[in-house]
């Protein structure tokens, strides 16, 4: 049996300056910043929590949701 923690990836899609940037900085680093950079391409961040007793890994990737890095995207879907 091995003790690697579970992985669960989240991708947060959307148009641009709707929150997803401040939604992952809140997940992540328990900080809402209300004005934050456009994202460039993608960020992602990485935290440990406690699921029902279970350790798990989130990986949350934070899409760019201008037009112009559509193109970007589906790479990662």
């Amino acid at each position: 049996m091995t003790d690697e923690v579970p992985l669960l990836k989240i991708l947060l899609v959307g148009y641009g300056a709707q929150g997803k940037t401040s939604l992952l900085r809140r997940i992540i680093e328990n900080k809402f910043q209300e004005n934050t950079k456009a994202t460039i391409g993608v960020d992602f961040g990485l935290k440990t929590i406690i699921y029902d007793g279970s350790h798990l890994k989130l990986q949350i990737w934070d899409t760019a949701g201008q037009e112009t890095f559509g193109s970007v995207t589906p790479i990662y879907l």
